[in-house]
């Protein structure tokens, strides 16, 4: 089971512990970013152990993001965010405010990315348009030549863009 959310790993283990007649591995995912991280090292010819171990050992490279936009008006550290303003959330906390959602995308991936980073992985929703998403990835390609730049449309209506980097 891949929870991709931190405030339902409990459920999900308390709810494996009432099966008694399958074995249940939860992975603890708590972002969409490394349940898929994790289910890409899944092999079915594995042991499940040997899968639970390479899955755990794998969501621990993964750094998540989000892009989406402020409801109502309210204060986050001493920042005055506004309804509408574009957010930028590094594993789920506000890390960039801006108006522009490509370039708020950009800064969030910018600042997710490390010295031992080789991935980027972004998925966009229904509300991106597929032009300038293009032009971001050109962006981040040219501002990382030795890392790998990858890019779905998932057309999910919640967020503008979920980003890892691994």
């Amino acid at each position: 089971v891949l929870p991709n959310n931190k405030n339902i790993i409990m459920a999900a283990t308390q709810a494996v512990d009432l099966i008694e007649d399958k074995k249940v591995i939860v992975i603890p995912t708590k972002t969409i970013p490394q349940g898929i991280t994790a289910i890409t090292m899944f092999n079915p010819d594995g042991s499940s152990e040997e899968n639970e171990a390479a899955m755990n050992e794998t969501i621990e490279t993964v750094t998540s993001g989000s892009v989406t936009y402020a409801v109502k008006d309210t204060e986050d550290n001493g920042r005055h965010i506004k309804e509408g303003d574009i957010l930028g959330l590094l594993e789920g906390k506000i890390n960039e405010i801006g108006q522009d959602v490509y370039a708020v995308c950009k800064k969030l991936i910018e600042n997710m990315v490390n010295e031992d980073s080789e991935l980027i992985t972004i998925f966009y929703g229904e509300d991106c348009e597929e032009d300038k998403v293009n032009q971001l990835v050109s962006e981040l390609e040219e501002a990382y030549p030795d890392m790998d730049v990858q890019c779905f449309n998932d057309e999910q209506p919640l967020y503008y863009f979920i980003t890892s980097v691994e």
